[in-house]
């Protein structure tokens, strides 16, 4: 797929990428300077221009950390990757993206093959397989075990128990946690890049959700507790906080607050980060049995029904257009047209806003469950080296900074979210640390369709019973 900017193709005359390689890179060859391309900006862009100061010394330290060989694996370090290529190598990579990632994503490894030092017979090819992240599995899967199977691929790291144990992605032999956690990565974001004790995949970037709340529609005592929101650190009293103020608006029951309740991975994330706010921790109960997972999951609709926010989690209606959906660019659109004034969204989001710019504030969630995604090798690559290499590159600061500026992608890497791009989300680093997790588990598509369809249910007050969510959940064995 090749997504051309409106600067005249995805590497066109516009500044960025080269402000930011000059500011925390190496110096340049001659030759390879030239022809560095320019990154063109998208729908995302968070700000055109370098980035400089501390952040900046600190991404050019991260960056000579990681670019390091690893010395727990010396049997490797002694190989270059790009030792006895042939004339040609073309290095596929598929994964989930929209439009704007796909360009974001193409502009990286583009980066990558200018670099200096990477052989220039090297191609790298971007493959976009769509937002959705239960169509890309369905599209990743066939596409490992077909005849042409990928280099690499990006997925939620949930899927990489189901890659794994079908043999389908292979660990990284040149890189582990010493590696990562050198380079500045959050730990909670590199334990989910682990499966069976081995590192199956590395962080490209990072994720947590936000609430935007449109002050403008708040009462006035509500309105000075918007900003004391930032600096609450207990889950349960944010989002009790928040019930509070979102009942007192004047918007109908289920619009009061917007949550992602289609029948797909956002509702999951929602209703994951809900019940760790009120003590449940599903990553390491998944079946829902133990007592402080059930008692929050009741006090949790309890707080519902008393705040009159119960219908929040019903499912959407039909709209004009004759199908029904409420996902993540379903709540933005309702945020935009003035129909609610808190809605649960993502970092990125704040700059597809384009209404009500100076009344919202967007205030990171404690708690929130974790997002992003991360980059896996196929057990069939032609180049597994070479792969690991690119993969490498494409955590550190510099790949993760561009990714920032010019696709609106929250890093991985801790000493980035220092960078100015981030300033709007200054407890976003916090959250990083202590966020919800998905539980991981080689049939995760299937447990998070049941689970989100019993909680919903349980909350609606439709009948469902803890116990019989628990018997419904027993055949999803945790890893």
């Amino acid at each position: 797929m090749n997504i051309c900017s409106s600067s005249g193709g995805p590497f066109g005359k516009r500044q960025g990428e080269k402000d930011i390689m000059k500011n925390h890179g190496g110096e340049q060859d001659q030759e390879k300077t030239e022809r560095r391309p320019q990154i063109g900006a998208t729908r995302r862009v968070l700000l055109a221009g370098a980035v400089s100061g501390a952040a900046g010394a600190m991404c050019t330290t991260a960056f000579r950390t990681f670019s390091g060989r690893n010395e727990s694996a010396s049997e490797h370090s002694v190989i270059s990757p790009f030792t006895g290529l042939a004339d040609h190598v073309a290095l596929h990579i598929v994964g989930g993206s929209d439009i704007d990632s796909v360009t974001a994503h193409e502009n990286v490894l583009k980066i990558w093959q200018e670099t200096p030092g990477v052989p220039d017979q090297i191609d790298t090819n971007f493959e976009g397989l769509g937002g959705d992240s239960n169509a890309q599995l369905e599209s990743v899967l066939p596409k490992l075990k077909g005849p042409e199977s990928p280099d690499l691929i990006i997925v939620d790291p949930e899927y990489l128990p189901l890659l794994a144990s079908q043999r389908l992605i292979t660990p990284f032999t040149n890189t582990d946690r010493g590696t990562l956690i050198n380079s500045g990565c959050f730990n909670r974001i590199i334990e989910r890049c682990y499966f069976d004790h081995k590192l199956h995949a590395i962080p490209i970037h990072a994720d947590a959700p936000v609430l935007a709340i449109n002050k403008s529609y708040l009462k006035k005592e509500h309105r000075a507790a918007v900003k004391q929101l930032r600096s609450q650190a207990s889950p349960n009293n944010f989002w009790l906080k928040v019930f509070e103020m979102a009942s007192s608006t004047e918007f109908p029951p289920e619009n009061k607050i917007k949550f992602e309740t289609s029948d797909y991975e956002g509702l999951t994330t929602c209703l994951i980060e809900l019940i760790f706010a009120f003590g449940g921790v599903v990553h390491e109960d998944t079946t829902l049995k133990e007592e402080k997972t059930r008692q929050a999951i009741g006090s949790l609709r309890k707080s519902l029904k008393n705040y009159d926010l119960g219908q929040a989690f019903q499912n959407p209606a039909i709209g004009m257009s004759g199908t029904a959906s409420c996902k993540e660019e379903d709540v933005m659109r309702a945020l935009e047209n003035d129909e609610t004034a808190f809605a649960r969204l993502w970092p990125a989001h704040r700059t597809d806003l384009t209404k009500n710019l100076d009344q919202i504030e967007w205030i990171p969630i404690p708690g929130g469950t974790l997002g992003g995604q991360v980059m896996a090798l196929s057990k069939r690559s032609k180049e597994p080296r070479l792969s690991e290499e690119l993969a490498r590159y494409l955590c550190s600061p510099l790949s993760q900074l561009a990714l920032l500026y010019h696709g609106g992608y929250v890093p991985s890497l801790k000493q980035l979210h220092s960078d100015k791009k981030m300033a709007d989300f200054d407890s976003l680093k916090e959250a990083m640390e202590v966020g919800a997790l998905r539980p991981q588990t080689s049939r995760y598509n299937e447990w998070s369709r049941d689970f989100r369809s019993s909680v919903r249910n349980y909350l609606l007050g439709n009948g469902e019973e803890l116990g019989a969510i628990t018997d419904a959940l027993s055949k999803y064995e945790r890893v």
